[in-house]
């Protein structure tokens, strides 16, 4: 399963064949590894300690304004690529850490990091309700069309998915077994997704329940005894957490206020109070429905969207059995789905910290069923059930997957405008937005070819005099391109 994964997520990584088509793959790999993280040797210490100066910190200050720079995600994912980057050219001879390759040296860890999610989720599958459902919740995580789609950029979200998995299998431990080593394993993951993206600060919840559930374990009488015992537990959770933070995001400890500055900048775009174009298509969209209606259709496919949101039932009776984790799995899809469901943004990647546990409960509706079936009818039967669903599951990855067999449709548009349009023409586009053609060689480029851009605000406010103006230039511009005038 997990070569199956790697092997989905490795395929067609190359997308945009260095086109740069990623808006925030282009920030993090090239504004943000290539212009402000380095390391100079040998080390200047001072500097290093300095905020304002160092290497190190993506939220630098910028050498020509002295301002501090914003950078929405954590430093763990930009100093361990650009390490690991580092020791491979060392091996290979090649420069892995040049703008033109570390894209997509990049991808590859997403890749890999995204296939380890479907292990961890099998691991925390299997202690729920054994090796049947540990396979098929890996199955589901590895044929997730979502998460194929983010392994292919180097951005965050299979890091911190990857982050969030162990995270959870840890407290699965911590609340088995609740020894002070499992609660460290939950800190410590714990700190690393949070230097990968603040935004999960909710994966605390998680780690709060496996405490509890070793609390509660204990008849009402012995409880206050039984919280004392277990405080060496939490405060080991809360030190490891902050040390696992601090190695990978010393600067955010050491000048906190630029930090918290890019976490609220953040947060007031995914609320709705920050306006930015490419968030207003979330506008009038129905909260928790939108969603909903996303995975199913896009970020795991209608077999498995559906068993997973079916699943949910069967997840809530293993919590009312007190399964202990069915309640650490129950903690995090509740505490994190708080978070979601307040936010105007709708990114369908915000789901994908969640697939793990949806994974899982698509994983148990089907077992449910099968058991059900099984019991009713014949094995035969049950045999059938489950090999029409993974094979529609199957299928509905490889129809996903099969977009990185064909070129990408605006280098594809972008040779047909080179091909087609005469030179010296004018091209609209949104202000915001990568405008069309790209730059694909010294030779094809727009200079290249005399092209012109007219940008456009499609979502200004105009006032009633203005807009009436500005229908009249639209209608004269249509009278004049079909009477054949050229413009």
């Amino acid at each position: 399963i997990f070569l199956a994964a790697l092997s989905l997520r490795l395929y067609g990584l190359n997308w945009d064949d260095g086109g740069d088509l990623h808006p925030d793959e282009l920030f993090v790999a090239k504004i943000v590894l290539i212009d402000r993280i380095h390391l100079d040797w040998p080390p200047d210490v001072n500097q290093l300690l300095d905020p304002a100066r160092s290497g190190l910190n993506p939220r630098s200050a910028d050498p020509v304004t002295g301002q501090y720079r914003e950078f929405a995600y954590g430093a763990l994912p930009l100093w361990v690529t650009d390490f690991a980057a580092w020791i491979l050219s060392r091996v290979t001879g090649t420069n892995w850490n040049a703008a033109e390759r570390v894209y997509l040296f990049g991808r590859v860890l997403s890749a890999i990091l995204s296939s380890v999610t479907a292990l961890v989720t099998a691991a925390i599958g299997c202690r729920l309700g054994g090796r049947p459902l540990g396979l098929l919740a890996a199955l589901f995580a590895a044929f997730a069309p979502m998460s194929i789609q983010l392994a292919h950029f180097f951005t965050t979200d299979s890091w911190l998915t990857c982050f969030v998995a162990l995270c959870l299998l840890a407290c699965c431990r911590a609340a088995e077994r609740g020894t002070i080593a499992a609660f460290a394993l939950a800190g410590c993951t714990y700190g690393l997704a949070m230097a990968t993206k603040g935004s999960v600060v909710a994966l605390v919840a998680p780690i709060v329940a496996a405490w509890l559930i070793r609390v509660l374990e204990r008849p009402e009488h012995h409880r206050p005894s039984r919280i004392r015992a277990l405080l060496p537990q939490a405060a080991v959770a809360a030190i490891t957490s902050l040390v696992a933070f601090f190695a990978f995001e010393p600067y955010a400890l050491l000048r906190p206020l630029v930090y918290v500055q890019s976490l609220r900048t953040q947060a007031d775009i995914v609320s709705g109070a920050f306006d930015v174009p490419f968030t207003r298509v979330f506008s009038g969209t129905t909260p928790d429905l939108y969603q909903v209606e996303q995975l199913v259709r896009w970020g795991l496919g209608p077999v498995a969207g559906l068993l997973a949101l079916g699943g949910l039932v069967w997840l809530g009776h293993e919590v009312w059995q007190r399964q202990p984790v069915a309640v650490i799995l129950a903690s995090w899809l509740v505490a994190y789905s708080a978070v979601l469901a307040t936010a105007e943004v709708k990114f369908l990647r915000y789901l994908e910290p969640l697939t793990p546990v949806f994974a899982i409960c698509a994983a148990g509706a089907l077992l449910w069923l099968l058991t059900r079936l099984q019991l009713r009818c014949s094995p035969r039967w049950g045999t059938a059930l489950l090999a029409a669903t993974l094979g529609l599951s199957f299928l509905w990855t490889a129809s996903f997957t099969s977009i990185y067999a064909r070129e990408n449709p605006r280098i594809a548009a972008t040779k047909w405008i080179y091909a087609e349009i005469p030179p010296g023409s004018s091209l609209t586009a949104e202000y915001w937005d990568d405008a069309l053609p790209r730059s694909l060689t010294y030779a094809l480029n727009p200079a290249a070819y005399g092209l012109g851009t007219i940008n456009f605000d499609l979502y200004r406010d105009l006032p009633p005099a203005e807009a009436t103006n500005a229908i009249a230039d639209v209608q004269n511009l249509l009278i004049a391109t079909n009477s054949g005038q050229q413009i």
